[in-house]
């Protein structure tokens, strides 16, 4: 396969976009990558040695270096009238959104038209449609905005608050200031909880009620927050 430099999508922006949509639909590729099929001078490349004989993909498998951004580029092409209109999309995870549900089924449609026509299937399994609410690329979403996920939370609310400067400094073990990135990258108060954190750093006769503090207040603004972002229009100023 040629090389393919085409770049991912943020998933913070993707997320972003979705909130102030009354329904969504999260769907799933079936199979993945093995939808796409290789060129006839490609397939020579990718073979699969094996005590049966030497065998050649048809499809393209996991695993290839560029495989991602092969399928980014593909479903960017296909969706391109719809792209940043009724549907998100990240590699095969594609989420259908509409600010006003009357129009739903309609964006559904011409979603399934173009997956219709260039052949690609759906995991049933793991889609959900006309949903007021639900998980995409491992957040949350709503029509109000972004919800913490529980799956991704536990950590943070089963974390011990460190008691020394050690074990603020360890960046992977039980007490890693690393799980709360998690809520560090969307959170308001984030500068504060980074400022606490690393001002006990500093300040080791504070340690204990300085992070215990951010630790305990992290986990509980994690498990009754309702709001963990929220989409708004900014302007930027610049001076050329």
């Amino acid at each position: 396969m040629p090389k393919d430099f085409y770049p991912l999508p943020l998933i913070d922006q993707l997320v972003d976009s979705t909130p102030g949509c009354e329904l969504l639909s999260m769907m799933d590729a079936s199979q993945g990558y093995h939808q796409i099929i290789l060129a006839l001078e490609d397939r020579k490349r990718v073979r699969l040695i094996s005590s049966a004989g030497t065998f050649c993909y048809v499809a393209m498998p996991f695993g290839l270096k560029y495989a991602g951004a092969t399928y980014q580029h593909l479903v960017d092409k296909i969706f391109c009238p719809q792209i940043k209109k009724s549907i998100v999309v990240y590699v095969d995870d594609m989420l259908v959104k509409s600010k006003d549900a009357k129009n739903h089924v309609t964006d559904l449609e011409e979603t399934f038209n173009v997956l219709r026509s260039y052949r690609l299937k759906l995991n049933l399994g793991k889609c959900t449609f006309g949903a007021q609410g639900g998980c995409y690329l491992g957040f949350m979403v709503t029509q109000i905005g972004i919800e913490a996920n529980p799956l991704k939370i536990k950590a943070i609310l089963d974390m011990k608050a460190p008691t020394n400067v050690d074990e603020v400094q360890r960046g992977e073990d039980e007490h890693a200031i690393g799980k709360t990135g998690y809520i560090r990258t969307t959170r308001e108060m984030s500068v504060e909880l980074s400022e606490t954190i690393y001002g006990g750093h500093l300040q080791v006769g504070k340690i204990a009620t300085t992070c215990g503090w951010t630790f305990h207040d992290s986990g509980q603004w994690c498990r009754h927050s309702h709001h963990f972002a929220m989409w708004r229009r900014f302007r930027v100023y610049y001076q050329v």
